[in-house]
């Protein structure tokens, strides 16, 4: 068929929705629109039917870069760019494969009124060899024969059983499976805060003196960012002196609120007293602001966000709950507690009704199913003589039930700070994953969600992985351990790697995540004859190591680079079950790594990070010299300066690690000691760390500590 001929085809087929879309204006819901197509239809005369219909700004994600398109089109990898920005179309084409998050997240850029349109492969063919995305989180070696496809069978079933207009676009012919018909938002009633609530406590940190930060939470489409471009102008209007930074991961994601905030001024022209900057060049400047706005904070490090708030004494934040910046829930799980314990009186505004479509809004209800956005934890009980059942969870049991998959995505996504839509497709669909629970009854409390690893048979592979030159998708256990001793038979061994540990928040401090771990290396040592050990890489947090520690596990790696997300050093724990050479080599590398990197690359790393590694590294009972080191002593009477005593004294704890008595040194002492001969922090940072009034009165404590343990441990603990 002539190719302007078919265009005008399509674009008399997709007239049908006219008045659907009149509809929908009127309404303020989204037109979501289903398109059954091959890869080689005639992508473009769609796009452009559809522009024509729905006029106005458009985004297309694609994986064909091939596409002569006027709509802008983008990778889905590329999806984070787009928060906090608003469309009027949203296409997303996903016949070369489906991008979890960007799926999710898309749902938010349309504005009501608009259209959200899926380019799909015909349903019934539509199977897990044309998700090519799914590589992009299957382990090596990536085969998509062997993937489960249940993710794919998911969205095939929601796609079938939802209400949207479905039109199959074949070669040469055009026809709706489903035709299009109005679907109404249903309006559940909505309590809690408004916008109106939100801009005024934003007007309100204006008169506040003392240091009380305030979060804006919301899903998309609540008015987050309109209410902080609401809130600057007024704030303007009644103090034209007054001067306002807003910040964001780009300058794209404050379109909203600088497009608000133009509108009740008025004006398109910039404001004086309304400035843009990026969060590096403000950290750098450190510019006076009476108020500092971060729009899609979550979006943003953790360790950034703290900096800002800690630097300005008026700042209000906006974040959306459901963790589609990519952060999963790691805003609420880490940086809220964190902002607490700097500022207790933190504000919150909560935002339910949704400003940019109407309450109810039949996308984002059907895309809340589908990702299991809209399932909360249910309140659980449970005591000490409480009788908890452990099994394993397979994956055909979590398509079966849905109640499940339900319960083991929820508890990750409420417990783990890391969770995201993608985590539901490598559930469902990744088969070197498997899950472990524990249950009270049906309700699931704990979940431990593994991969086997390892096992390399390929020989040439062996060879380039431990020369550094290839690095397979996934088995991050073995290849770091690879890595470690450089020495191939650990990537022949069969290794569990825990990937989440969550316990149900009301069900924490018990000792279930204790007893869950325990269960679970029961389990996998009896199904696995085969495994050599079980480890974990994690955000190193000295508490989270302490945990592991307590169940046998030694750490056996700590990365010198922070991560840029949570600032922390990433660290890697192991317990194995039969010999494994160069094991020894990794702890001893471990050592030497903590003692060399220590005043640079660890140097801002938490001293009680160091010091449960150095926990982990203490070695068992040997004799312990007669005599106090005579340099150390002379430091803790007062003959000579910290700075020329910081290598005798890294040298004698160091001793206490080698000899197997450093448990039994001071905690505080360890620590201090820790901080000003291994990470060579001076007496000032001292203080703020180990909150000290005065650097003098700090010297003096820690030399009288170190009098007192300067003393050879009793005789009866050689």
């Amino acid at each position: 068929m002539d190719s302007e001929v078919y265009a005008e085809r399509i674009a008399d087929e997709l007239s049908a929705l006219t008045p659907v879309l009149t509809l929908c204006r009127r309404h303020g819901v989204r037109l979501p629109l289903i398109v059954e197509a091959s890869p080689d239809a005639p992508t473009e005369a769609l796009l452009s039917a559809l522009e024509s219909l729905c006029p106005g700004g458009g985004l297309l994600l694609t994986h064909q870069d091939d596409l002569a398109s006027a709509t802008p089109a983008f990778s889905p990898e590329q999806f984070r760019q787009f928060l906090g920005r608003e469309f009027e179309r949203v296409v997303l084409d996903l016949r070369r494969g489906v991008h979890a998050d960007a799926l999710a997240a898309s749902q938010g850029w349309v504005r009501g009124g608009g259209i959200w349109c899926l380019i799909v492969p015909g349903l019934e063919r539509w199977s897990v060899s044309d998700d090519q995305d799914l590589t992009r989180l299957l382990a090596w070696p990536s085969r998509l024969d062997e993937a489960r496809g249940l993710f794919l069978q998911r969205l095939k079933e929601s796609i079938l059983t939802s209400s949207f207009p479905i039109l199959q676009v074949g070669d040469e012919s055009l026809c709706w499976r489903r035709t299009p018909r109005f679907e109404g938002a249903s309006t559940p009633p909505l309590e809690g805060e408004t916008q109106a609530d939100a801009i005024e406590a934003i007007a309100r940190l204006m008169r506040q003196r003392s240091r009380r930060p305030l979060i804006i939470r919301a899903d998309r489409g609540r008015g987050k960012s309109a209410a902080m471009g609401i809130g600057a102008a007024r704030i303007l209007a009644g103090r034209p002196e007054a001067r306002i930074i807003v910040t964001a991961p780009s300058r794209q994601a404050v379109t909203t609120l600088m497009d608000h905030f133009s509108q009740q001024t008025g004006s398109d022209a910039p404001s004086p007293g309304l400035i843009f900057l990026p969060p590096d060049e403000l950290m750098r400047s450190w510019p006076d602001a009476d108020l500092l706005l971060i729009d899609e904070a979550a979006a943003l490090p953790a360790p950034m966000v703290l900096k800002l708030v800690r630097h300005y004494r008026r700042v209000a934040m906006a974040t959306t709950t459901c963790g589609y910046e990519g952060s999963g829930q790691g805003f609420r799980l880490r940086v809220e507690p964190a902002l607490r314990k700097m500022c207790p009186s933190l504000n919150h505004v909560e935002l339910k009704r949704p400003m940019r479509w109407a309450p109810g809004d039949p996308l984002e209800c059907w895309l809340n199913r589908l990702f299991l956005q809209d399932q909360l934890l249910r309140p659980v009980e449970v005591s000490g003589d409480t009788l908890l059942e452990f099994r394993a969870l397979p994956a055909t049991e979590l398509d079966a039930d849905g109640t499940l998959l339900s319960q083991c995505f929820t508890l990750l996504r409420e417990a783990h700070y890391r969770t995201t839509p993608d985590d539901i497709k490598i559930l469902l669909d990744a088969s070197t994953t498997r899950l472990f629970g524990a249950f009270n009854g049906d309700t699931l409390i704990g979940l431990v969600w593994f991969a086997l690893e390892g096992a390399f048979g390929d020989a040439d592979l062996i060879d380039a992985i431990v020369a550094g030159k290839r690095r397979p998708r996934g088995h991050v256990l073995p290849q770091l351990l690879a890595q470690i001793s450089v020495r191939k038979d650990v990537l022949t061994k069969l290794w569990a790697r825990v990937i989440r540990i969550a316990v149900h928040p009301t069900c924490q401090n018990m000792g279930i995540g204790s007893l869950l771990l325990h269960k679970f290396v029961q389990h996998v040592r009896a199904d696995y004859p085969a495994l050599v050990g079980i480890g974990a890489v994690f955000a190193g947090d000295p508490v989270v190591l302490r945990f592991w520690q307590r169940q046998q596990f030694r750490a056996v790696y700590l990365g010198t680079r922070a991560d840029a997300w949570t600032a922390c050093h990433a660290v890697g724990v192991l317990r194995s079950f039969q010999p494994v050479s160069g094991l020894h080599d990794a702890y001893r590398l471990l050592s030497n790594l903590v003692r060399t990197y220590g005043a640079t690359a660890l140097s801002d790393a938490p001293a009680e990070l160091l010091d449960e590694i150095l926990l982990s590294l203490t070695g068992p009972p040997s004799p312990w010299p007669e005599d106090p080191p005579a340099l150390v002593s002379a430091y803790a009477s007062g003959a000579r300066p910290l700075d020329l005593a910081r290598p005798d004294l890294l040298d004698w704890l160091m001793l206490w690690v080698k000899t197997g008595r450093y448990s039994a040194m001071d905690p505080e002492l360890r620590r201090w000691t820790l901080a000003l001969a291994l990470q060579q922090h001076d007496w000032t940072r001292i203080c703020r760390d180990f909150d000290h009034a005065h650097p003098r009165s700090a010297e003096q404590a820690y030399r009288q500590a170190l009098r007192q343990t300067l003393k050879p441990p009793h005789a009866s603990d050689t």
